[in-house]
């Protein structure tokens, strides 16, 4: 499911592999945007993920965009 590749992306996340979380983090962002929207707070949660890895990496302006998108959306 969804969910578990995105767990699976924190699990990777907090193991230091960050190549790996973040292909399964944009996996479960892609898919749950196509299956329940941009504004889900699914999608939201994986979006959040994915701007805190980005901001790992050092591509913070990437990062602060998905950040502002996920707190948008909450709105």
């Amino acid at each position: 499911t969804l969910k578990s590749i995105g767990a699976m992306g924190v699990l990777l996340d907090l193991r230091g592999d960050i190549p790996g979380a973040e292909a399964h983090y944009e996996e479960a962002l892609e898919g749950f945007e196509e299956t329940l929207g941009a504004s889900h707070p699914d999608t939201l949660y994986s979006m959040s993920c994915l701007g805190v890895l980005l901001e790992i990496k050092g591509e913070h302006e990437a990062a602060e965009a998905l950040q502002r998108s996920a707190m948008e959306g909450l709105v």
